[in-house]
């Protein structure tokens, strides 16, 4: 499991309108896999290094922001053969870097103009490369229920990777609008990158993404916060499809991907004498080709917890 050392984030620094930041962030991993053999225990070092530069204006915004991902002491044998493959993180890293033991990358990690205050509804358009992760379109006055976003929403389907040490962009356009009720649009191609240190350049996949969403807090301190969405995503890659049919079928049926994907979340936080007691609900169903197969899939996620002094039940 990874060791991991956290600390304040660092405080960028302001020479005139220009804002620069950075920010060095390492980590020590010893792995464990359960393997009968010691391929399964190892340990390496990963450190990620993030530069930017960002200037903002009641009209635009521009920002670049460059990454450079560092492994060292990547396993050589923490692969097993199917069906195990990976054993843990390091092998993942080892196989995606052309089996390299320790290797480095550097490459933008954003690189964008944001216009803004369009129109009567003082909508936004982001152009170029930037992070994005679904679940995050409106946030909530309410820290609890922000809370509940970070850990049970944000992320279920579209996000920037960020636990590896190398981390995924997009690079497209994103529309923001409204206030109270936010509607987002996105149409991008997502980068290289996850456990590839290569982040440059893209994958022939193809993503659009909306959703409507809105947070709100009442007088009486109630909480909720819903969002509907859909997206499509379609992937162009000929490689090994990843299901359960033999490897002998899917060796031979490399067709592509295409899936329609709809849902939506709901959260409500009510204040008592008890201390908070929140719901949870987050479905989603999908419809369209996995290769040459049908696809249908649903998932659905309800809970329901009680929070006093910062902690959940």
């Amino acid at each position: 499991m990874p060791l991991i050392l956290a600390a304040e984030p660092p405080q960028p620094w302001e020479w005139g309108k220009t804002v620069f930041s950075g920010s060095v962030r390492t980590r020590s991993e010893l792995w464990n896999w359960f393997d009968t053999t010691d391929a399964g225990l190892y340990g390496f070092q990963g450190t990620l290094l993030r530069l930017g530069l960002a200037r903002s204006s009641p009209r635009m915004d521009w920002s670049v922001d460059f990454a450079a991902p560092i492994l060292l002491g990547l396993p050589k044998d923490a692969v097993a053969p199917a069906p195990k493959g990976a054993l843990g993180f390091g092998g993942n890293y080892f196989s995606a870097n052309d089996k390299h033991q320790n290797i480095a990358g550097f490459f933008p990690k954003q690189a964008f103009l944001r216009f803004k205050a369009l129109g009567a509804s003082k909508a936004s358009v982001r152009l170029g490369r930037f992070e994005f992760n679904d679940g995050q379109e409106s946030t909530s006055p309410d820290p609890s229920v922000a809370a509940i976003k970070a850990s049970r929403i944000e992320q279920r389907l579209i996000g920037n990777f960020g636990f590896t040490h190398v981390g995924r962009s997009l690079d497209g356009a994103h529309f923001r609008t409204g206030k109270k009720t936010t509607f987002t649009a996105l149409a991008a191609i997502p980068t290289r990158g996850v456990f590839q240190v290569d982040g440059w350049g893209n994958m022939p996949i193809l993503l659009t993404y909306f959703a409507l969403s809105s947070s709100t807090k009442s007088a009486s301190s109630k909480s909720s916060d819903w969002r509907v969405f859909g997206s499509y995503y379609q992937d162009n890659r000929t490689v090994l499809k990843t299901d359960n049919r033999p490897q002998a079928i899917r060796a031979a049926e490399l067709e592509h991907l295409e899936i329609a994907t709809f849902g939506g979340h709901f959260i409500f936080a009510r204040p008592t004498t008890a201390g908070t007691i929140d719901l949870v609900a987050w479905g989603a169903g999908q419809l369209g080709n996995w290769g040459n197969l049908s696809h249908r899939a649903y998932s659905f996620d309800l809970k329901r917890d009680c929070s006093r002094d910062g902690h959940r039940s």
